[in-house]
């Protein structure tokens, strides 16, 4: 029995498993019909099989007349998985709002046009660089230009809240310099001036 390998698509993102392979007899080697057997599971009389996982596959084909068998492999490939990188810039004074995430070095899935989202995939922007932002925890995703998403979680940071403790001594005597104030600072960005 001949066999023979139609069509293979491989999946549209990485991980996913929408690949497709079909498998078919010459119809002038072994009359039909036929069973088709894959090894993922699964008897059908028919040689397509969607729904495939990236990896190789191997489809039996049996004659149900004369018992003949023919065995296919078929390999499902899948685009690159999207990564990134994510330089950050914390926020300069507590409760600011001038944190900056960027999105750099982008590679994988289709290769792109890629958009960007700070929000865990609610929006997404052509803008690469996401400024005048607060301090917390933000989701991001990359999507694709077929719609294969990468995504990651960075935390912005921001420093303590400002701090400001005053020390003092009232003078001695009237008209000497024997008092003093001391200011001790903490908390927020040093260095600090007075």
């Amino acid at each position: 029995m001949v066999t023979q390998t139609d069509l293979v698509n491989p999946t549209s993102c990485f991980s996913s498993c929408d690949g497709l392979g079909i498998v078919s007899v010459t119809p002038a080697s072994v009359a039909g019909p036929y069973t088709f057997d894959i090894n993922t599971g699964g008897s059908q009389p028919f040689g397509a099989f969607p729904g495939l996982c990236a990896g190789d596959h191997f489809i039996t084909i049996t004659s149900d007349q004369f018992g003949c068998v023919g065995v296919e492999q078929i390999t499902i490939l899948e685009p690159d998985t999207i990564l990134f990188d994510n330089p950050l810039v914390d926020i300069t004074c507590p409760g600011g709002n001038d944190g900056q995430i960027d999105f750099t070095n982008v590679v994988g899935g289709d290769g792109g046009p890629y958009t960007y989202s700070i929000d865990g995939g609610a929006n997404f922007f052509a803008a690469n660089s996401f400024p005048t932002l607060v301090a917390g925890t933000y989701n991001l995703m990359v999507m694709d230009g077929v719609g294969c998403l990468g995504g990651g979680q960075v935390i912005l940071n921001q420093p303590p809240a400002f701090t400001a403790f005053i020390n003092s001594s009232n003078l001695n005597c009237n008209g000497d310099n024997s008092g003093f104030i001391q200011v001790v600072a903490g908390g927020a960005t040093s260095p600090y001036t007075y």
